[in-house]
């Protein structure tokens, strides 16, 4: 695992625990030669 981080989309920063609004979940990886990169829009807080 190279990195996961829950970020920000507005700033890039890494959101805190108290973080409500949408946010991206991106991963990069390893997989023998070849490097996975993906990310994931969430959503926290109320809907």
């Amino acid at each position: 695992l190279d990195y996961l981080a829950l970020i920000d989309p507005a700033d890039f920063t890494d959101v805190r625990d108290d973080f409500a609004g949408e946010a991206v979940l991106a991963v990069a990886a390893r997989v023998g030669t070849t490097r996975l990169i993906d990310n994931l829009p969430l959503t926290f807080g109320a809907r």
